[in-house]
């Protein structure tokens, strides 16, 4: 697998964590699902998110 920002492909990053998570400030994200213009991942310690990528590239572009 690699580092995929090394390679050059990695296009987004998250960082989710919550103070009042099962286990405070330890992301366990996994299982990432995109469907119609969101991310839905579930972190085992601190519940569901919804995320939406914006493209900062194409914006300042247009």
């Amino acid at each position: 697998l690699g580092d995929i920002y090394k390679q050059g492909r990695e296009i987004a990053f998250f960082h989710g964590y919550s103070a009042e998570g099962f286990i405070p400030n330890a992301p366990n994200a996994w299982g990432p699902q995109p469907y119609k213009g969101l991310v839905y991942f579930s972190d085992m310690n601190s519940g569901l998110y919804a995320v939406r990528f914006v493209d900062k590239k194409k914006k300042e572009t247009d």
